[in-house]
């Protein structure tokens, strides 16, 4: 499960186009909802270092670059830039209880509907999940089958590590563990269907004794 804050600081940022007279204002604005945001990330165990990862900058505009090129996607391969549909995707309301998620994180939720996936059978399987440019979660698994550190999907201080694997012969597949608070297990599998233009990410997850499975459905952009 992996969550972000991007429609929230979007929300707060100044827009394109304002008169030149509103930008003092929408800088205060601004200026307020960072405030308050890294409030509630700090008390909620995010480390300030790591604030600027998630939340706007002291000044200036927020982006970041895109992903590197892909090239043109094969119908049989995952890799492509792909947008939820939420129609047909699971719900996640269970998947946040069992963890506890802040009500800024599940506000975010929604907004998190582009992700672009990198499967390099010979080096890397490469995740980078977008939510409107100013924060990408990105995570990177070697095919080697080396076990590797990245920061907890729930924001909370610490890591995850995981690894990548191949199921059924074919498909791509994310397996992480972490400690506690809420310590457990979660494993995201990738699988194409409608002939290669529709994407399943197939989560199934374990937090001390509960379980669940929900799918997240994605097509081609």
């Amino acid at each position: 499960m992996v969550v972000a804050l991007q429609q929230f600081c979007c929300s707060h940022s100044c827009h394109l186009g304002v008169p030149f007279c509103a930008i003092g204002v929408q800088q205060r604005r601004t200026k307020r909802s960072r405030d308050i945001l890294n409030s509630s990330l700090e008390s909620y165990g995010v480390n300030r270092d790591d604030l600027g990862r998630y939340c706007l900058p002291e000044s200036g505009t927020a982006g970041v670059s895109e992903p590197e090129a892909i090239g043109r996607f094969d119908l049989g391969s995952v890799t492509g830039t792909w947008k939820k549909l939420p129609d047909k995707s699971d719900s996640m309301d269970e998947a946040c209880d069992m963890v506890e998620l802040p009500w800024v994180f599940r506000k975010a939720l929604k907004f998190l509907n582009t992700l672009v996936l990198l499967d390099d059978r010979s080096t890397m399987f490469k995740t980078v999940l977008k939510a409107g440019g100013i924060m990408d979660v990105v995570e990177e698994y070697p095919w080697t089958g080396e076990t590797v550190k990245h920061s907890r999907r729930d924001k909370r201080k610490g890591f995850h590590t995981g690894k990548v694997e191949i199921v059924d012969g074919k498909w791509p597949s994310i397996m992480v563990t972490w400690e506690g608070p809420y310590s457990g297990t979660c494993r995201d599998t990738f699988v194409l269907e409608q002939n290669g233009a529709e994407l399943r990410q197939i989560t199934e997850m374990q937090v001390d004794s509960k379980s669940i499975r929900y799918v997240t459905v994605y097509q081609r952009a």
